[in-house]
């Protein structure tokens, strides 16, 4: 059996204190950000996790989906970090919000989003008498959800998990939407693909290419994946479509030019098939390409581009009934709650070149 992970571990592996490790994990000043990430990313390497929340200061409810009345004045923390620097995103993440602002409403319970906020002053954000829980949306660091953990109180993280910190989560299922999609276009006939999206950008964008690249490995006896095109760093519109761009120009002069691009989401393929277009690529004749999202800014794209419909607004309304769920049964354990898709067929797919001659 495996020995459990301590903190003195921890800290001979860094070369510090286990009174440094103690703060570090705890969410405390007294560290530097240096030391802090050095800490954390040991905990993670090694295969520390905290401990599950106690949530002491709850009872059990006899109808674990109908919120007790003794939380029916509280509110929710929504944290949302730097939402306003999300401009690909910008739709869906408002739909999502919108979908925990409903499900809060109907319940009688208040909200409030955190968007901007020094990790140091997080803690003075979030104290308060009437505060009943959190719900995490997108990426957010472990120092902040380390701090979250002191407070005893129940937590869910939508589109996001914790390599060391247990809590209830809610995604999409990524994998199986990608891998019926990339199945797809293997059945229409394509042999040669490429994935476009940084793989360690999320757990989603993880999903995906897991279940892109399961699908492949099933079907295909050879595949070639251009680095590049999985270590995407680009947010910028113009500047991603120039990455794009330059890389499958050198896959055209290798004569390795794909047939079909799956893209991690919406706005990169949006950038692919803008890139196809410089390069004089015509989509889909020579090259399909394939989004994931269903945002509402893929609606003047040409051709109209064929992607994956995420329920954002459920994801949302999920999230709260997860978190009743744990205020009503605190003892529960940890569950992550998987939301399927569907696909949505459009002009930006076809048969490979071979068969529309």
């Amino acid at each position: 059996m495996r020995k459990k992970v301590t903190m003195q571990k921890i800290a001979n592996f860094v070369g510090v204190s286990k009174f440094a490790v103690s703060k570090a994990l705890s969410g405390q000043t007294g560290v530097s950000e240096t030391t802090r990430a050095k800490i954390i990313d040991a905990a993670i390497m090694l295969g520390y996790q905290v401990n599950p929340i106690d949530y002491t200061n709850l009872k059990k409810r006899s109808n674990p989906n109908v919120l007790a009345p003794a939380f029916s004045k509280g509110y929710v923390n929504v944290i949302i970090p730097g939402l306003q620097d999300k401009e690909d995103g910008a739709f869906f993440w408002s739909q999502v919000l919108e979908g925990i602002s409903q499900a809060l409403q109907q319940n009688g319970l208040g909200i409030i989003i955190i968007s901007e906020y020094d990790p140091d002053k997080f803690p003075e954000i979030m104290s308060t008498d009437n505060l009943i829980g959190f719900i995490g949306v997108g990426n957010i660091s472990t120092r902040i959800l380390l701090n979250i953990t002191k407070t005893g109180l129940p937590l869910v993280l939508i589109d996001h998990e914790d390599p060391i910190i247990s809590c209830d989560t809610v995604f999409m299922n990524n994998f199986d939407c990608v891998y019926r999609l990339t199945n797809h276009l293997i059945q229409l006939g394509h042999q040669n693909f490429q994935f476009i999206g940084n793989i360690n950008f999320s757990k989603s964008f993880r999903s995906r290419w897991l279940g892109y690249n399961t699908s492949i490995e099933e079907h295909l006896k050879e595949y070639r994946q251009g680095k590049m095109l999985i270590t995407l760093q680009e947010d910028d519109f113009e500047k991603r479509t120039a990455e794009i761009s330059k890389t499958i120009n050198k896959l055209q002069s290798n004569n390795d030019m794909p047939t079909a691009i799956v893209c991690a989401n919406d706005a990169i393929a949006l950038s692919t098939l803008q890139a196809l277009q410089d390069l004089n690529i015509k989509v889909p004749e020579e090259c399909s390409v394939t989004g994931f999202d269903n945002n509402e800014e893929i609606i003047k794209a040409s051709p109209c581009l064929t992607t994956v419909q995420v329920s954002k607004k459920l994801l949302g309304i999920r999230a709260i009934d997860v978190l009743i769920r744990k205020l009503n049964v605190p003892y529960s354990p940890a569950e992550k709650l998987l939301i399927s898709g569907d696909l949505v067929l459009r002009g930006s797919i076809s048969y490979p070149p071979q068969y529309n001659k």
